[in-house]
């Protein structure tokens, strides 16, 4: 204050001495006109008159006269433009001059007869301009610091010491608790009026209740916040965690240290989806509050569930400045939940699903079932004879046996597929997603087989089968309520036509069922009854028309049946695991075949055989090949086996090694049946093919179908280019033949030439081409003429 008053009044004392100098200066350049003035009125005619007469002492007196004047320094008289006369010395600066011009009265004329000069110096202006502001400036400065001072008497006295009293005041107040309220501390008058000091110490008194109240309530809110049975955490506008309750850390076992300035979604673990934390922050970033259930992981890595309310903390200006959340522990409540829940939807003896859920599951596969475009089995079974072991064992062996009969049904379906119980000794399998309908047939049979097998429960050996009965979404009915009933009444027919058995609600599908039953049973005995025969179809050279290969093609004959088409039992003995004694059979029989010929002196042939995925699946193709070659003699190049596009297509390494192993061992490896299945130029360039063949859906249009045509000559000349044989199917006439030969065929295979024959059939068909040189001539004859045994 001291400063601010010394400064202003020196800026004052400044400007006011400015002005009172410049009017001085102004007035002493008055005064020294006055003083030229005064010459030019009392002096210039006196020193015309000497100047008249010449008389030079007079003009030299008269010019010092004038030099004694305050301000004059130096005059002087100039005659005819040059100086005659001068008194003193000349200023070399600040100087004033005054020129006035020498006049004579002489016979009535005015004549001018000199120059009278004067110059006066403001050397003696400035001096005592310079003592007037000294004079001033000390002046004004000692009063300027007798009223500074004073006035900093005053403000002490009346306000300074008060505003020290507020301050000690506000600092014990964050310090003492009981502290009483200010009070001034000084003298009243009975006349004295409240003035700014007591209104500021009021508003000081108000100020300190207020924060006391507001205390109060923050220790209550922060009581009640610490006491609660719910874990608080807070954090700050960037989400990071500075504050939490006792009892988060006595839920997660995190201390305050342990997750300050972490993110909450940290202690989560991952149990959270990206899509719930992003929607949690879209909310409580736009102002709102979040509510839900989440996951959450201790510290020792134990997983519990809380109840979670997220919410922003605003100021007075509507910005977020913390996150508060408060949590929950719902651990326990969420098991009773999902133990009412499992018990609401599983049986509590199997653990299988109810009836409840068990409509849920098929309402699930049917919409599933619905939108791609496949089938929902559902499978009604019944234990046959139950109620004996119940009436006879007593109802406690009774469960454990429904126990075994639950483990025993799980284990006979997949992943996707659903086993639940109905109650008493009912129970449903729904197998969703199913392409092919017969394999609901394959499933039943492996429940029978599987549910046939002894029961062994407290050292008893039980035997008991099962009833099913079979219906198909959408085949059969689009409601739950309605498979389930149509399976029922299924298993209620097969019941009546004896236990160990399942019939089809669809009496079409049963009796297909029932055909390939027949079939399975029959085929399972054909290869040690002897009814299975391999014929053979002859493969001869495109141009010379020599037999160079035999196709071996299985045919089975029963005494029941009759003749059944290899396209229905081949795939039955494939589902059945059949396939791979059968397909043993096959190539030992062909092998031994094949060496028979040699050894009776016919023209070695080579034996094409063909070999199924599941003997490639097996794994020992290759030591069975090489076995059958041992024991039979024949030279590995006079076998060929045939594949189809099927077995690669999952390009598994185990196939490529196979592959590869046989073509190191000298066997021939064909690809059969090449354009129908999911052809891919790159099995032909990975896998070590010899041979490709046509299949003879192309070869049958080749005369009539552009199309076919051109696919046909297009394989041909790229397997040529990539060095393989190419092999014709089904010829059947000799436009096709020269066509293909026209094309550059290798191989032609079809009843231009024979239809498959037994073996005997197919050592004639060689004696007779050593007969005839060749079977050349046959294409040259009638479309009608063929070689075929009768």
């Amino acid at each position: 204050m001291v400063v601010a008053i010394v400064l202003f009044s020196s800026i004052i004392t400044l400007v006011i001495t400015a002005i009172q100098i410049r009017v001085d200066y102004e007035q002493e350049l008055s005064d020294i006109d006055a003083e030229f003035e005064q010459i030019r009125h009392s002096s210039l005619h006196s020193v015309s008159q000497s100047v008249w007469v010449l008389d030079e002492l007079q003009v030299r007196n008269q010019l010092k006269g004038l030099t004694k004047l305050s301000s004059i320094e130096f005059a002087a008289v100039n005659v005819e433009g040059k100086q005659r006369w001068a008194v003193g010395q000349q200023p070399d600066r600040d100087q004033v001059s005054a020129r006035f011009p020498l006049t004579y009265q002489h016979r009535g004329e005015t004549l001018e007869i000199g120059e009278l000069v004067i110059i006066g110096t403001l050397d003696n202006v400035y001096h005592r301009l310079m003592d007037r502001v000294l004079f001033i400036l000390f002046g004004n400065g000692l009063k300027t610091s007798l009223v500074a001072l004073f006035s900093l008497f005053l403000f002490y006295h009346l306000l300074g010491r008060y505003i020290l009293d507020l301050k000690q005041f506000a600092d014990r107040f964050g310090e003492e608790q009981d502290l009483p309220l200010f009070s001034l501390n000084r003298k009243r008058s009975a006349r004295h009026q409240p003035d700014e000091l007591d209104s500021l110490a009021a508003s000081i008194n108000h100020m300190v209740k207020t924060l006391r109240n507001r205390e109060d309530d923050l220790r209550v809110f922060a009581t009640t916040v610490e006491q609660s049975p719910s874990s608080v955490l807070l954090t700050d506008a960037d989400g990071n965690i500075v504050y939490v309750n006792p009892t988060f850390t006595e839920i997660s076992g995190y201390t305050l240290d342990d997750v300050y300035g972490k993110k909450p979604a940290q202690l989560t673990a991952g149990l959270t989806a990206d899509e719930v934390s992003e929607q949690i922050w879209e909310t409580i970033r736009s102002g709102g509050v979040w509510a839900g259930e989440l996951k959450s992981r201790s510290k020792s890595g134990t997983i519990y569930w809380e109840s979670v309310k997220i919410g922003p903390v605003l100021d007075k200006n509507g910005e977020i400045i913390r996150y508060i959340l408060v949590n929950e522990d719902i651990t326990l409540r969420k098991s009773y939940e999902e133990q009412l829940l499992h018990q609401a939807n599983y049986d509590g003896l199997t653990n299988l699903p109810n009836r409840l859920l068990a409509f849920d599951r098929i309402a699930q596969a049917m919409v599933t079932a619905q939108r791609e475009k496949c089938h929902v089995v559902v499978m009604f079974l019944d234990l046959d004879r139950f109620k004996n072991v119940n009436d006879t064992l007593g109802h406690a062996l009774g469960d454990e046996l429904l126990v075994e009969a639950a483990k025993r049904l799980r284990s006979c379906i997949r992943v996707e597929d659903t086993v639940a119980r109905l109650g008493g000794d009912e129970f449903l399998i729904i197998l969703p997603g199913i392409q092919k309908t017969q394999n609901a047939e394959l499933i039943a049979r492996k429940v029978l087989q599987a549910m046939a097998a002894p029961f062994f429960l407290n050292g008893r050996e039980l035997y008991i089968t099962a009833s099913i009965g079979i219906t198909i979404y959408p085949e059969d009915s689009d409601s739950p309520e309605i498979l389930l009933r149509n399976a029922d009444v299924a298993m209620y027919q097969a019941k009546a036509q004896g236990s160990n058995s399942f019939c089809f609600f669809t009496q079409t599908m049963n009796n297909q069922a029932r055909a390939r039953l027949e079939i399975e049973s029959e085929l399972r005995h054909a290869q040690e009854n002897r009814e299975l025969e391999l014929h053979f179809q002859p493969i001869v050279d495109a141009r010379s028309g020599q037999i160079v290969a035999a196709e071996g093609l299985l045919r089975w004959n029963n005494p029941t049946l009759g003749r059944v088409s290899p396209d229905t039992f081949v795939p039955l003995a494939e589902d059945i695991g059949l396939i791979l004694p059968i397909g043993d059979w096959v190539l030992r029989t062909a092998c031994h075949t094949a060496m028979t010929w040699q050894q009776s002196g016919r023209t070695p042939v080579r034996v094409c055989v063909n070999a199924s995925v599941r003997q490639f699946r097996n794994g020992n193709i290759v030591q069975t090949i090489a076995s059958v070659l041992e024991e039979s003699g024949l030279p590995a190049h006079c076998l060929e086996v045939e594949i189809t596009e099927g077995l690669l297509l999952d390009d598994a390494p185990e196939i490529q090694e196979i592959l590869n192993k046989l073509h190191r061992m000298g066997v021939r490896i064909s690809i059969d049946d090449f354009g129908t299945g999911y052809s891919s130029l790159c099995y032909l360039k990975k896998f070590p093919f010899d041979v490709l063949k046509i299949d003879q859906s192309f070869v049958r249009d080749v005369i009539n179908d552009p199309d076919d045509a051109a696919l046909a000559a297009a394989i041909i000349h790229m397997a040529h280019q990539l060095k393989l044989e190419v092999v014709g199917e089904g010829v059947e006439t000799t436009a096709q033949l020269h066509y293909l030969q026209d094309n550059g065929l290798d191989m032609v295979q079809g009843y231009l030439f024979s239809k498959p024959v037994t073996a005997e059939g197919f050592k004639r068909l060689l004696d007779q081409k050593k007969s005839h040189g060749s079977l050349s001539g046959v294409v040259k004859k009638t479309d009608s003429h063929t070689l075929t045994e009768h």
